[in-house]
């Protein structure tokens, strides 16, 4: 009685595991229906040698073009530096605030860089105690900063609406270095850095 009791319980585990199985193989097959096959000889996965790493580095890096500040922006950027007073930016294009902002960046002048970003309430996206808490890892290094802004001073802008805008231009001679630097004009009419400007 025992060993036929013990059967029948048997036959339910058995059902159990032959569908489970038989799940998993057709689930299983669902997902492997449209990857193509792979010849089990060659490895899925290859490291890269070193040496095609250092000759990738060699080909990667972007021609940088110096940032060259006019006299105008250089005294501006000298007064602002001074004292942040916006309306030493009033005279200025957008074009100029953004080689100001670059070039804040490149003296890391985090304060400046700060004062030129929009004060519309509505764009600002985080406080300036919360920016002085950036590790220098968060905002880059130099080399970051110039590939990201290169040939910015060569670029067009485009007014978007009345108070919005943005800088078009390419950072190498490929077609798909395509960038977009936002600005924003503020209340008083000066034009300003858009948080996270970079489109």
């Amino acid at each position: 009685m025992e060993n036929r009791n013990g059967k029948t319980h048997l036959i339910p585990i058995l059902l159990t595991a032959v569908l489970l199985l038989t799940g998993s193989y057709y689930l299983m097959g669902i997902i492997m229906k449209d990857q193509p096959p792979q010849d089990a000889g060659e490895p899925t996965h290859q490291v890269p040698l070193k040496e095609d790493v250092e000759k990738e580095l060699e080909e990667a890096p972007i021609e940088i073009a110096p940032l060259v500040l006019t006299d105008e922006e250089s005294e501006a950027y000298a007064s602002f530096s001074e004292n942040l007073g916006q309306e030493i930016l009033r005279s200025l294009s957008p074009m100029s605030i953004a080689k100001i902002y670059v070039q804040a960046i490149l003296d890391e002048k985090d304060e400046v860089r700060y004062e030129l970003y929009t004060d519309r309430p509505d764009y600002i996206m985080w406080t300036k105690e919360e920016d002085e808490q950036f590790s220098k890892q968060d905002r880059g290094n130099r080399r970051l900063t110039e590939e990201t802004y290169n040939h910015l001073a060569e670029g067009e802008f485009v007014e978007t609406g009345e108070d919005e805008g943005y800088i078009k231009y390419y950072r190498s001679k490929d077609p798909d270095s395509l960038m977009g630097f936002n600005l924003i004009r503020n209340e008083n009419g000066i034009w300003q850095v858009a948080f996270m400007p970079i489109q």
